[in-house]
């Protein structure tokens, strides 16, 4: 249905950071600040949700054809990591499980910084979905979501998107077969200018604009 009289305004995207929120994310992490010293690239995972197991599959297949010196950071949802799964275990112990044999590659989920966006500023390359990928790719990360049958599904039927929209308007690289995450391109400049943070006081002025 068409509203050829309706009024469309632009008021920011809630992904983005404003000058305030990217300063405290931006603090460094103690952890990481000394592996990157020490030469190590640091991949962050962010997941949690019923797409996390098969992205974690597809996710390791990456980081066996990733060459150079690396580390990688997980991040599990809250609301789902503590749920016990099929198995008897809960879903972050079973995602955990999965990250195990990459050894000493794996730094763990750094359960002292409570906040996910201050992961995200501080890593090299960022494989996650919508929030945290919107900040990586404002960022200009290495930002990446991952194409697996599972997100595409998740993507249509809980979000009604039809791709992810990093990946749309050129802020974030899908992946929809193993590579090399190192080598992944990033943001495009123009993307990255475009998105501008959420300003709140403008989309109340508009709200209450209506009103008169």
């Amino acid at each position: 249905m068409d509203f050829p009289q309706a009024k469309v305004a632009v008021v920011g995207n809630i992904g983005a950071p404003t000058k305030v929120q990217l300063e405290a994310y931006q603090q460094p992490i103690p952890e990481l600040e000394t592996e990157r010293k020490a030469g190590w690239q640091i991949i962050f995972y962010a997941g949690g949700n019923l797409r996390t197991t098969p992205e974690l599959k597809f996710l390791r297949r990456c980081l066996g054809m990733t060459t150079g010196h690396w580390r990688l950071v997980t991040r599990w949802h809250p609301k789902r990591c503590n749920s016990i799964g099929p198995d008897g275990r809960t879903y972050g112990e079973f995602w955990e499980d999965l990250v195990k044999p990459l050894g000493d590659r794996y730094l763990g989920t750094l359960p002292t910084v409570s906040v996910t966006e201050q992961i995200t500023a501080n890593s090299d390359v960022v494989v996650a979905s919508f929030m945290n990928s919107t900040l990586a790719g404002v960022l200009g990360k290495i930002n990446i979501v991952l194409g697996t049958p599972e997100s595409m599904k998740e993507a249509v039927e809980s979000h009604n998107l039809p791709d992810y929209p990093q990946a749309v308007l050129g802020l974030a690289h899908k992946l929809v077969e193993p590579a090399n995450l190192l080598v992944c391109p990033r943001p495009m400049a123009e993307a990255r200018r475009a998105v501008q943070p959420f300003d709140a006081e403008l989309a109340y002025q508009l709200i209450s604009d209506l009103a008169k």
